[in-house]
């Protein structure tokens, strides 16, 4: 005669979340017996908790009160809780430009502050702020798992902007320096026109000897190290004193005057 008991386990399959817990009953039988062993609070109750690390199959054979046998097996799925990453980060731009942020695997999207973002709400908004912003995304996951995770880029602006005055000269005194507020830390300088001054890949050139004797325009094009370009224009201004008789003078017939 077969007295072997009809063993099940409830639920079957389970399915929890990296880090959680589930409970498992076994039914049919008297005594039980789990393995492995792994993750279980108890291998012989008929109701154990189960927080395994990964996802595992679970065997319990359970025995009648005759010392029959049998086994049933329940699969425990572990899902990953989400996790959410923001592409690239950090981002550099230049002043005026524009990054696409690049967020997957979530349902929604709300990204803060909205300040310079295309659409705070979508996955891959476009960026352009005016100055240096850090971004928050919180993202929410649909699934067994559903949760909220959320990540920071900061986006750098790059602002190689800068102010070189115009400069007014006296033609007889000879060369002199340019780039007055040019910053000195840049990737590479040009200057035109290149034949009017002593070496048009620096910041700070002298003007050839004699410098220009009439109203000049040099331009300078800079790249800084995140590669944006700026350019800028500075006139030369020659000033020549007006000569001088001195004051009129008023003399007597016959009398002199220097």
């Amino acid at each position: 005669v077969n007295n072997n008991p009809t063993v099940s386990v409830l639920p079957n399959p389970v399915s929890i979340c990296n880090g959680s817990s589930t409970g498992l009953q076994a039914l049919g039988a008297l005594n039980y017996q789990w393995s492995p062993a792994t993750g279980l609070s108890s291998t012989n109750s008929s109701s154990p908790i189960a927080s395994p690390a990964g996802t595992t199959t679970y065997t319990v054979t359970g025995t009648n009160i005759s010392g029959c046998s049998n086994t049933a097996t329940v699969t425990v799925n572990v899902n990953a809780l989400p996790t959410i990453s923001v592409l690239p980060n950090p981002a550099v731009i230049c002043n005026g430009s524009s990054v696409t942020l690049h967020a997957t695997g979530a349902q929604n999207y709300t990204w803060s502050p909205a300040t310079g973002l295309s659409n705070p709400n979508v996955a891959q908004p476009l960026a352009n702020p005016s100055s240096d912003q850090m971004y928050t995304l919180v993202a929410t996951f649909p699934g067994v798992c559903a949760a909220t995770a959320s990540d920071q880029v900061f986006v750098t602006v790059s602002d190689p902007r800068f102010n070189s005055p115009d400069i007014s000269y006296c033609p007889e005194a000879g060369p002199f320096q340019l780039g007055n507020g040019v910053p000195t830390n840049a990737q590479s300088y040009s200057w035109q026109p290149a034949a009017l001054v002593t070496n048009a890949t620096i910041a700070n050139p002298e003007t050839l000897n004699p410098p220009p004797n009439q109203l000049t325009a040099f331009s300078i094009s800079i790249v800084n190290s995140a590669g944006c370009v700026y350019r800028d224009t500075v006139r030369i201004l020659p000033v020549t004193p007006a000569p001088s008789a001195g004051p009129d003078r008023i003399i007597c017939k016959g009398q002199t005057a220097s």
